[in-house]
């Protein structure tokens, strides 16, 4: 049994000491905390139903921050590492753990990879990505050793939501970073066994459809905190008789070699007077997707001068390259997009895409385009096509009039950006402000049925309490008072 503090008739169910009240007062008090869901003794067995505060950090025992296998996109192990940088910065003890990598075989990681990889080259859909992705992380992963490790933390970060799940029965309730501008495919209402209620989430503004006592609303994914600040010159782009466009799809160069091919054969070979030189980002392209790294090559040999290919760049001198950049052509993921805006220099958005045969934009489902609209709503800026089976690109007729429109785009990018903060830094502040929090009740449901199923609990509860006093009433003899 155990004390559950809540609501007004509690209140007024303590105002008298005990020992001053008379016996129908007690009554009448007991009875009022019962029926208000806050009797003065509540059986754990309606704990989950009530919710109670809990401990989320405790500052002796270093942070675990979980991140997915950088080989199958960097977004989410980039903001882990910019999470780190920030507790660091505090001077709080931490672990970077990578999930997959940690707690599955090296074989069963390396079948993901490449099945990740027929992914990125569409030989898997999208569907069947996502039963791949579901099986490996519900037969292949120790969700054991995962719950222990957990377990032994100060408290849990997690930087890719579609892990928790795995973390049920865990003694702390993670902390997870939405790593995304728009809502992940697996993600569930909180309040259910799937994300679990107790789980505090920090949620970028623009992803909408999180609701819960637990959702903190950040200005964007969280960013290295010295990404407001000038990164230091690599000097790729000092010559400045020279324009230069940076060309990138996120941590793993996504569909950089489409953009190159389609722009070098565009025929738009100057702007502003200079000479145009792409600056590809390939991130971890060679590994990833080896084909496209090939044909990426193949094409700065043969446009020499005109295509310079930058490999694994560290975080810092790819941000340089965004900031020293005239023009950022990009395939957005959460990170290196949020960076782009950051960076204040005109940016065009690309997705898989483009016009229909009537002439009408359709895009490619999945996390790219969903991700390209949001920040597409963030700075008033179009997308760019790069075509498909049944679309035409529009990249090269978006580029052009983004080269006509410098000065309009750059100013929608900077006004953007004017709403962007250091949510890594404000995260770890949280987080050391408030090391305990009210976890809600896991009733797996939401909304007014939650509550409607809490209240006939707990009617029901206080319904059998107030008859067996009833009962206990009328058994008892009637004392006489003694006479004289």
């Amino acid at each position: 049994m155990k004390i559950v503090r809540l609501s007004v008739l509690q209140k007024l169910a303590s105002k008298q000491d005990a020992s001053s009240r008379s016996k129908k007062q007690r009554h009448i008090a007991e009875n009022a905390a019962i029926l208000a869901g806050v009797g003065a003794t509540v059986p754990k067995v309606l704990e989950p139903f009530l919710g109670k505060e809990v401990k989320r950090y405790d500052p002796s025992k270093p942070v675990h921050i979980y991140y997915t296998d950088p080989a199958r996109g960097k977004g989410h192990y980039q903001q882990a590492q910019n999470i780190a940088k920030a507790l660091k910065n505090k001077g709080v003890a931490y672990k970077l753990i990578n999930v997959d990598e940690a707690f599955s075989s090296a074989e069963d990681l390396k079948d993901m990879s490449e099945k990740y990889k027929k992914r990125m080259s569409g030989e898997l859909s999208a569907s069947q990505w996502r039963k791949e992705w579901l099986r490996f992380y519900a037969t292949k992963l120790d969700r054991g050793a995962l719950v222990s490790s957990a377990n032994n933390a100060g408290a849990v970060i997690v930087t890719n939501s579609n892990v928790t799940p795995w973390l049920k029965g865990s003694k702390l309730p993670a902390n997870v970073v939405i790593s995304d501008p728009s809502k992940t495919f697996t993600d569930i209402p909180l309040g259910t066994s799937w994300t679990r209620a107790q789980d505090v989430k920090y949620v970028p503004r623009t992803a909408a459809g999180y609701k819960g006592k637990n959702v903190k609303t950040i200005d964007n994914v969280p960013l290295d905190p010295d990404t407001f600040k000038q990164a230091p010159s690599l000097g790729k782009m000092s010559d400045t008789t020279k324009f230069h466009v940076t060309l990138s799809g996120g941590g793993l160069g996504t569909d950089v070699d489409l953009m190159a091919k389609q722009l070098l054969e565009s025929g738009t070979t100057t702007a502003n007077g200079k000479p145009v030189v792409f600056h590809a980002i390939s991130g971890g392209m060679q590994k990833s997707n080896p084909d496209a790294f090939k044909r990426l090559n193949a094409l700065a040999a043969a446009n020499p001068g005109r295509l310079v290919v930058h490999g694994n760049l560290k975080p810092e001198g790819a941000r340089n390259l965004l900031q020293e950049a005239a023009l950022n052509v990009m395939r957005p993921h959460g990170t290196m997009g949020s960076e782009a805006i950051v960076a204040k220099k005109p940016v065009m958005w690309v997705a898989r895409g483009g016009k229909d045969s009537a002439g009408n934009l359709k895009w490619a489902p999945g996390m790219n385009t969903n991700n390209a609209q949001k920040f597409s709503e963030i700075t008033g800026l179009p997308i760019a096509g790069l075509g498909g089976k049944t679309t035409s690109s529009t990249l090269v007729d978006n580029f052009n009039t983004s080269l006509g429109d410098l000065g309009s785009v750059e100013k929608k990018v900077k006004k953007a950006a004017s709403g962007f903060s250091d949510t890594a830094t404000e995260i770890v502040e949280d987080l050391q402000k408030k090391p305990r929090i009210y976890a809600p009740g896991k009733i797996p449901f939401s909304g007014r049925t939650a509550a409607a199923g809490g209240g006939l609990a707990l009617a029901g509860l206080g319904y059998k309490v107030l008859r067996k006093k009833r009962q206990r009433s009328q058994t008892e003899k009637p004392k006489i008072p003694k006479i004289g």
